[in-house]
């Protein structure tokens, strides 16, 4: 009776397991997706074109805006000349936004960049890329004559505004380059081999460059003394009043091969603000 019992029992347990085997396939299939569409939902990029930056946050800001420079017309736009700067000089560039400008030295042209801001007599050059902070004194003899008295440095430039040099395209030669001129051009007109040479600036755009040779004694003996434009590279000399163009030398060292190699660029072109 028993055994007739358990036969009887077994095959409602057998069918029992398999619904349950079969309720538990399906709740974990359910959970899988169910887990699936959490998973999708919580990693779903969810970003617009609004939360792309604009193209001004990609940059950085102007270093110029945290210095609260206010534009000054005190200077007129253009080239302006400063004379015997260090015995040499400089020329400056104003732009015409009142705040940028360049000197540039008129003895190599290894020019730096410069913003200024202004605040009755005196002045704040902010120069470099360091933007390194140099205050000055300004001395205004007339609209185009300007005097820069620079305590930090105990030198003063003297400006005047060179109207008739246009800002485009301006170009010259530094005093440096125009002294290697000097030389070869006296050497190639007397077969005289110089003992040494020195520039000095005169006035505005005007290099005084003197030539000497030694003599029996060892001792320096001027021959020659030339006064030539930085712009023309025409002068004259102060010994015997011929008209001097050094601007041959330049033309000829073109046509060579091979030219001299040297620290001093030949022409200096297009110094106007960017």
């Amino acid at each position: 009776m028993k055994r007739m019992i358990i036969a009887l029992a077994l095959p409602i347990f057998l069918c029992g397991c398999s619904e349950t085997n079969s309720e538990i396939q399906t709740i974990s299939q359910e959970t899988l997706e169910a887990s699936v569409q959490a998973s999708t939902e919580e990693f779903q990029f969810l970003a617009t074109m609004e939360d792309i930056p604009d193209e001004q946050d990609l940059y950085p800001a102007d270093p110029l805006d945290t210095l609260n420079i206010t534009p000054s017309d005190y200077f007129t736009p253009g080239i302006w000349t400063s004379e015997n700067s260090d015995d040499t000089g400089n020329f400056y560039i104003f732009d015409e936004d009142g705040i940028h400008g360049k000197m540039i030295p008129m003895a190599d042209a290894d020019g730096i960049d410069f913003a200024y801001s202004i605040s009755g007599s005196n002045i704040t050059m902010y120069v470099g890329e360091e933007l390194t902070p140099y205050s000055a004194e300004l001395e205004r003899i007339s609209e185009d004559h300007v005097i820069i008295h620079m305590s930090f440095l105990g030198t003063q430039d003297e400006l005047t505004y060179l109207s008739e040099v246009p800002e485009s395209g301006f170009t010259f030669n530094p005093a440096a380059r125009l002294t290697q001129m000097a030389e070869k051009y006296y050497c190639n007109k007397t077969g005289i081999t110089l003992a040494g040479s020195e520039y000095s600036i005169a006035e505005n755009d005007m290099v005084v460059i003197d030539l000497w040779v030694l003599d029996e004694n060892g001792w320096r003996s001027d021959v020659e003394s030339y006064t030539v434009s930085m712009f023309t590279a025409v002068g004259w000399s102060s010994i015997t009043f011929d008209e001097i163009d050094l601007s041959v030398i330049a033309t000829a060292e073109t046509t060579e091969e091979a030219l001299p190699e040297d620290d001093i660029p030949d022409i200096i072109e297009d110094f106007s603000p960017t």
